[in-house]
């Protein structure tokens, strides 16, 4: 118990006199916006503006995803795009932040349209498939994706995502929702059906999702699994840090 004096005593004096605690403010992608060449013919040069924050330092990089299927990568949050074919795009930015993370947000999303121009020929395409949160989860997730495409006519009229194994999600608005329960590396690969009801895909239209094992399992002589999680251990901590506090406060 003499032992145990000293250290309580010392755990008071740390409770006492440190500085309490400011939480850390993310960085955030907070808005992607088309200045200009909304609503013109074909070819159009459009012009977009990002705005992100990064409390702890600067954005380091900005990727644009124009809705073509074509990608950019900038230092600026500004930057031109030209377009050939005509139709209904959505646009899509993701930014690197200071500790070299990429993030973006539905802010970070917009949709805008270009005029047909009478002598251009029919266009589709599927432009890009995109995990709306992060790439890498544990398993028992379920997963948002949205597809993205054109088509210079009439529309598109399906959307497509194929998640191997044969297991293919279809619908008309181009967001997928899937229940991932077994840890692996998963390909979604989306495609569009355009108003000549063809199905067509690209070289750009696929993203990979990372689903992670479950806890650590640490198998003790007695042959009774033990489950180890992080959860159990704050437990333990905060246990301990009760008790300390509790001690502090009867001294």
């Amino acid at each position: 118990m003499k032992r145990i004096v000293p250290l309580l005593l010392v755990a008071c004096f740390f409770f006492a006199v440190r500085p309490a605690a400011r939480a850390a403010t993310p960085s955030s992608c907070d808005e992607l916006r088309v200045v200009s060449g909304n609503n013109k013919f074909v070819p159009s040069a459009v012009a977009f503006h990002a705005r992100a924050t990064d409390p702890s330092g600067t954005i380091q990089s900005y990727r644009w995803f124009f809705g073509d299927g074509s990608q950019e990568d900038s230092a600026a949050p500004d930057i031109t795009h030209n377009f050939t074919v005509s139709g209904s795009f959505t646009a899509k930015l993701f930014i690197k932040d200071a500790a070299g993370v990429w993030k973006s947000s539905s802010s970070c999303q917009t949709i805008f349209s270009l005029l047909n121009n009478p002598l251009e020929s029919h266009k589709s395409g599927c432009s890009n498939v995109f995990v709306l949160g992060d790439n890498t989860v544990p398993a028992g997730t379920t997963v948002n994706f949205l597809v993205t495409g054109y088509e210079n006519k009439s529309g598109i009229k399906e959307y497509s995502l194929d998640l191997g194994s044969g297991q293919v999600l279809k619908n008309s608005a181009g967001t997928f929702s899937q229940k991932f329960d077994a840890p692996g590396t998963y390909t979604a690969r989306g495609s569009v059906r355009d108003s000549k009801n063809n199905w067509v895909s690209s070289d750009s239209c696929w993203t990979s999702l990372y689903v992670t094992g479950s806890p650590i399992i640490v198998q003790p002589a007695t042959g009774t699994p033990t489950w180890i999680t992080v959860t159990g251990i704050l437990s333990g901590i905060a246990v301990f840090y009760l008790l300390i506090r509790k001690s502090c406060q009867n001294a």
